[in-house]
């Protein structure tokens, strides 16, 4: 594979009812855990704005999209969720005011959006940053270094995804590209096989950092969607 076709859909978080009669019994439980309003509506509308676009894609009702959770990696149930049968394959993610779902019918995508300034950057840096990143994260201007860390973090994670590795594999065991530079992955060993992988940034807009990555690709082709409301998905 040398190029792939990844699409991001956009998302704010919001309470709607008929989103919320799409959950399977196993996400309504997951929802009714959920005691922060803010975390209910985000997961609501990104578990909404799956299956609704999936359904158009699959040519079902989005309640009856297949979506399992089985990890690639243990056969446990906490996996990143997958459509058994499907080509299509998809990622999602969201943080603070925006949710993110990409699609690739080409590779296996990961996304990652997050909220800068959400945490304490300078504590989380070394659990987070390799050591070749954290030479050049310290030779940051310090007004930037928040928004730097916010790059790796998002890029980081967007690679994790798409491998399925999630948190199972230290993010400092992977090296990106940061601040300033285009994205690539540096150096991972944890990649299956060795395969390529593409990596792309995304416009969250201001204070968020985003991006997505698509493992078997060389280059990356983003289509991105602003979905005004889950009626509109």
């Amino acid at each position: 594979m040398a190029a792939a076709i990844c699409t991001v859909h956009w998302a704010r978080p919001q309470w709607d009812p008929g989103a919320h009669r799409l959950l399977s019994a196993e996400e309504r439980d997951r929802y009714e855990r959920l005691r922060n309003p803010a975390d209910r509506n985000r997961f609501l509308t990104g578990r909404a704005l799956m299956r609704t676009t999936l359904g158009t894609l699959l040519n079902c009702r989005p309640e009856d999209v297949p979506i399992r959770r089985d990890c690639r990696h243990c056969g446990q149930g906490h996996g990143k969720p997958y459509v058994p049968e499907a080509r299509t394959r998809f990622s999602l993610s969201h943080s603070g005011t925006w949710v993110a779902l990409a699609v690739c019918e080409t590779g296996e995508p990961g996304v990652d959006v997050q909220q800068v300034g959400a945490g304490d950057y300078e504590r989380l840096a070394p659990k987070v940053l390799s050591d070749v990143e954290l030479g050049r994260f310290a030779a940051l201007p310090a007004q930037v270094r928040e928004a730097a860390f916010g790059i790796y973090w998002s890029r980081k994670e967007a690679v994790l995804k798409a491998t399925g590795h999630g948190l199972v594999v230290p993010m400092t065991q992977l090296t990106v590209a940061g601040h300033r530079v285009p994205t690539s992955v540096l150096a991972f060993p944890g990649l299956p096989g060795g395969a390529a992988i593409a990596l792309a940034d995304l416009d969250a807009g201001p204070r968020y950092s985003a991006a997505v990555a698509v493992i078997g690709a060389t280059s990356l082709v983003v289509d991105d969607r602003r979905v005004a409301a889950l009626a509109q998905v």
